[in-house]
């Protein structure tokens, strides 16, 4: 999705020139933050964001809207929809990264696991908030 967005814009300045585009890209920014903001002051619960984090990533990458979705995984999480809150921040998971999605608590917990490896590349804020899923799930299985 990066690449693309990336690859996108690039072509965007060899059409409407290298001004268009940089307002473009402001114009495009300024979107970015007015939602930031309206997640901001919206509910914390999780029937108030799911249906604003699904029509937000219609437009924006989840690796460019990050903040928005570790706080959706924290909402899921608080709320018991723990696969909900897993597959959400596997969508933050590195391009590239060894793994397609972040393993379930039994999994990530086995030996051989590849979790170490797939979080290498991954921000502080995932990893901390994949350790918080984990120690959920632990203490449920518990």
């Amino acid at each position: 999705p990066l690449a693309a967005a990336s690859s996108s814009s690039s072509s965007a300045r060899a059409v409407l020139g290298a001004d268009d585009a940089a307002r473009a890209d402001e114009r495009c920014e300024a979107i970015r933050l007015r939602w930031r903001d309206r997640l901001r002051n919206c509910s914390s619960e999780l029937r108030a964001w799911q249906p604003l984090i699904e029509l937000r990533a219609m437009a924006l990458a989840p690796l460019q809207q990050m903040e928005a979705w570790i706080k959706f995984g924290s909402l899921c999480r608080k709320s018991g929809r723990l696969e909900l809150c897993r597959t959400s921040l596997s969508k933050l998971l590195p391009p590239g990264a060894p793994i397609g999605s972040l393993p379930v608590y039994q999994q990530a917990m086995g030996e051989g696991s590849q979790v170490a490896n797939a979080l290498d590349g991954a921000a502080p804020e995932l990893v901390y908030a994949y350790a918080k899923y984990l120690w959920v799930t632990n203490a449920q299985a518990a």
